[in-house]
């Protein structure tokens, strides 16, 4: 039982929609634009290699985040403890190949029974696998500051999303291109937030020299989040205009909400943010979504 809890903590089942959404904007945009089934077979495959791919990531944070080390027992509290996980750095691997042979299965059923191209297939399984030895570095942490966040951005956004619209039709539209950088910008803002939350515990473990937080700075962070913030805000606007999905209009409604956690962010208060970040996220999310589909063109 201890055993299983650990495994369903590692996996963070409940985090999978941050996977799951830049997926189904693209599906939605490929939908208006290339008249697509939400329900042929290669989608769902997509869909479901992207939350296996966020799971690997999950596991892999185990070991390469402060989940097993320091964390407060509380919000505000002063005092820490140590949270331990049951499951082992092996463990973790084996979970992984699990996780990534998965995919390989999905992905060569789907090349036979939707007579998809080899270098369709083949371009997926690569990405899946560079995501396993990516994740297979554990606590090795990448040669520059700062490049871990850009990897999960960049594959949050753009590689996500611009490999879904090439596997599902062949091509990237523009309009993908752009509620790819619209992902990306979210998804790095929320990294820095986080790299900004654990700054006091990479501090503490010693490791000051791979916090992006530290390196720059607590103000240049927070100033970093602004800026990705408000190139997001205003590219949802300009891409809801290009594009007649007047829908995005209404996600500006969103903007109290983010000087609330920006103002938490400005003050230093940073243990509830991450989750508070995450919310928007879905909130956000489903908003893009059904401005897509109600959208003019």
């Amino acid at each position: 039982m201890e055993y299983a809890k650990s495994v369903r903590s590692a996996l963070r089942p409940q985090t999978l929609f941050v996977s799951a959404y830049p997926v189904l904007i693209a599906v939605s945009l490929l939908y208006k634009s290339h008249d697509i089934s939400c329900f042929q077979m290669d989608m769902f495959v997509i869909l479901g290699c992207a939350l296996l791919t966020q799971s690997m990531g999950n596991l892999s944070a185990v070991y390469s985040n402060f989940q097993r080390t320091l964390q407060p027992k509380e919000p505000g509290a002063s005092d820490v403890k140590i949270v331990l996980n049951l499951l082992s750095l092996t463990q973790v691997r084996r979970w992984s190949y699990l996780l990534y042979s998965l995919q390989l299965t999905l992905l060569g059923l789907t090349h036979v029974i939707c007579d998809k191209s080899i270098g369709l297939t083949g371009g997926m399984m690569l990405l899946a696998t560079l995501t396993l030895v990516y994740c297979r570095r554990g606590e090795e942490p990448l040669p520059i500051v700062g490049l871990r966040e850009a990897v999960v951005a960049w594959a949050a956004g753009p590689v996500a999303m611009c490999g879904t619209a090439f596997y599902l039709v062949g091509e990237v539209p523009w309009a993908i291109v752009l509620y790819a950088y619209i992902v990306m910008l979210f998804t790095w803002a929320y990294l820095l937030l986080e790299s900004a939350r654990d700054a006091p515990f990479a501090r503490s473990m010693g490791r000051s020299d791979t916090s992006l937080a530290l390196i720059l700075g607590f103000q240049y962070c927070f100033q970093g989040f602004l800026l990705l913030m408000v190139s997001l805000y205003g590219l949802v606007l300009v891409v809801g205009i290009a594009m007649g999905h007047l829908g995005n209009f209404l996600l500006l409604l969103t903007i109290p909400k983010l000087k609330d956690i920006s103002e938490d962010f400005r003050l230093e208060r940073l243990s509830l943010l991450p989750e508070q970040f995450a919310r928007l996220a879905a909130f956000l999310g489903f908003g893009l979504i059904v401005s897509i589909l109600a959208g003019l063109t």
